[in-house]
């Protein structure tokens, strides 16, 4: 259960981490189209030293934003395989738990069986001490009239 908690934690880590980078990325999209639209007007004297830092900047933003999408897919990837390995976990418990349940259905019916066996045998021992009582009884009598044939 506690790995299913952390999992899901880092899940929502990973979505607030994406969503905050996704924020990120369109204010930078947003300067960068401004400074595009700086460098379109600009275009007429491209020796002009601002253009140049301009498409510096450009090209930089560029591979921070291509960085940035790769890493928004890794953690997307990552996200599918923690929720993969949630699904699994929970699946796995979903069937321990049916195991357990038949096995505590199994023991239930040993019980029932292991109690009706017990009063069967109870009753058996009542029937057999009675029998006893009445062998016994029996054998007193046969001795009484032993001794009453061996005194006359």
């Amino acid at each position: 259960m506690m790995k299913l908690k952390a999992l899901a934690e880092r899940v929502q880590e990973d979505n607030n981490f994406l969503k905050a980078r996704n924020s990120q990325l369109l204010v930078e999209k947003e300067d960068l189209q401004k400074r595009l639209g700086i460098i379109h007007e600009n275009e007429f004297n491209p020796d002009t030293f601002e253009i140049r830092n301009l498409r510096e900047a450009l090209v930089e933003a560029k591979a921070k934003l291509a960085s940035a999408m790769m890493r928004e897919t890794q953690l997307r990837e990552e996200k599918r395989e923690k929720d993969r390995q949630i699904e699994n976990i929970v699946s796995s418990r979903k069937l321990m738990e049916d195991n357990l349940a038949a096995q505590i259905q199994n023991l239930r019916i040993k019980v029932d069986q292991y109690e009706n066996l017990l009063f069967t045998r109870e009753r058996e021992a009542k029937s057999l001490a009675e029998e006893n009582k009445l062998i016994r009884e029996m054998l007193k009598q046969t001795e009484r009239r032993r001794i009453e044939l061996n005194e006359m």
